[in-house]
Formats: structure tokens, sequence, C-alpha cells
């Protein structure tokens, strides 16, 4: 899977966000520290998106990895 993030440059630090992701944004000191982070962003976005739905007993759970 490929997501596309937005990575803006400071002059202190560089910090990302992922349109597609509303309210995923992760900053650090430098570009190769930002993708760690990322990492972790997109984990936890999609696990607190998940986390916000009501499952019925007979619905299931399925886990892509893309």
């Amino acid at each position: 899977m490929n997501i596309k993030v937005i990575i803006h440059q400071e002059e202190d630090c560089v910090w990302a966000e992922v349109p597609a992701m509303p309210g995923c944004i992760t900053y650090a000191d430098t570009i190769d520290e930002l993708s760690f982070h990322l990492k972790d962003a997109i984990e936890g976005w999609i696990s607190v998106a998940t986390d916000q739905y009501e499952l019925k007993p007979q619905d299931k759970i399925l886990e892509l990895a893309l």
C-alpha cells in the first residue's frame, strides 16, 4: 500500500501529515527520523479509527498487510 504524506520543512524540525487520515501528524528532527515516527503515527491512527466502531456478534475483523 502506498500512502501519500506531505512533508513540511521548518527551521528547527520537519513534520508530516497524512491527508487521507485527518489528524495524522508527526514531527522529528530529521527526515530519516520522521519515517520511523510516521509508521507509528499511521498505525496508531488506524488503531483508534478501528476502535470507534461497534461490532455486532456476527461481525468479524480482517487485518490485511498491504
